[in-house]
């Protein structure tokens, strides 16, 4: 599932070894993971979920809050993809995303890995040709992320 070579795929697996992590810190290191994938700046959609969950809220404000300090290049397309941390709702949303801007998305970033999990099922297939080589960052650490890390398929 992860070794398609037309699509290029960042996948950022955050764990924090403390019961209470600092989703505002995983958000900042998100952002700089996207613009490191993103050297020259680029488009981005974001698989979100509600604001009324915290680690959700956190996180986004984290990765908008470290793209303005460091003058990051990223522009999001489109509203915020309410996914509620389930897989089937990341990949409808981000194929709606595929539909609405065909071409134009560079990267993706999802609040938690599942959600991207699903984000980056719709991107492999995908068959219009013009979505290929979109960045994933993703947090979380769910174990078919980092074996795909583990594995070098990202």
């Amino acid at each position: 599932m992860y070794g398609s070579p037309d699509l290029s795929r960042l996948l950022l697996a955050l764990r924090t070894g403390i019961p209470a992590p600092d989703y505002y810190a995983q958000g900042r290191l998100a952002a700089d993971a996207m613009a490191k994938a993103l050297p020259n700046g680029g488009t981005f959609v974001h698989l979100g979920c509600d604001p009324s969950y915290e680690a959700a809220r956190l996180r986004y404000q984290g990765f908008l809050d470290e793209t303005k300090d460091k003058g990051y290049k990223l522009t999001q397309l489109g509203e915020v993809a309410k996914c509620d941390w389930q897989l089937a709702l990341g990949k409808s949303n981000m194929t709606a995303f595929l539909a609405k801007f065909p071409g134009k998305i560079d990267g993706v970033y999802a609040v938690d890995d599942t959600i991207g999990n699903g984000g980056l099922q719709a991107v492999q297939e995908d068959t219009s040709g013009v979505n290929k080589d979109i960045k994933f960052v993703s947090i979380g650490g769910i174990q078919v992320i980092l074996d795909a890390v583990k594995d070098g398929k990202n």
